[in-house]
């Protein structure tokens, strides 16, 4: 709860920040993903240095 009052000064105390990371823990992904990601460049390869 501190490290999210402290993130989110908004949240002025303790049981509002324990609803807050309730609600955020109960998130699911917006979407998900049933194709393969493709590369943005897929002929470039960056070297290893």
């Amino acid at each position: 709860m501190i490290e999210l009052r402290r993130h989110f000064p908004g949240i002025t105390d303790n049981a509002k920040a324990r609803e807050c990371a309730r609600t955020i823990a109960g998130w699911k992904p917006a979407l998900a993903v049933s194709r393969p990601v493709t590369p943005l460049h897929p002929g470039k390869r960056r070297s290893a240095g």
